[in-house]
């Protein structure tokens, strides 16, 4: 998430994350949105990608990580 993100990310923001991966992306909008989001949905149908998805949302505070949806799930069209 670069710049343009960083001006575009409001109070209260729904973040949705196809291809979470280890969670990166979900770590750096928690980042950009100060922990000031409504809800991440992080979806990761790889089993350890999804593992370290997990741990690493985990480190969160509760206040934080309970606001984050992991599924373990492929998506296709």
């Amino acid at each position: 998430l670069g710049d343009v993100y960083k001006r575009q990310v409001k109070t209260g923001e729904r973040y949705l994350d196809i291809g979470a991966h280890t969670g990166t992306t979900v770590e750096k909008f928690i980042a950009i949105s100060k922990s000031d989001f409504e809800k991440i949905w992080a979806i990761e149908p790889d089993k350890n990608n999804f593992s370290k998805l997990v741990d690493r949302v985990k480190r969160y505070p509760k206040s934080i990580h309970e606001r984050v949806e992991l599924i373990k799930v492929a998506i296709a069209a």
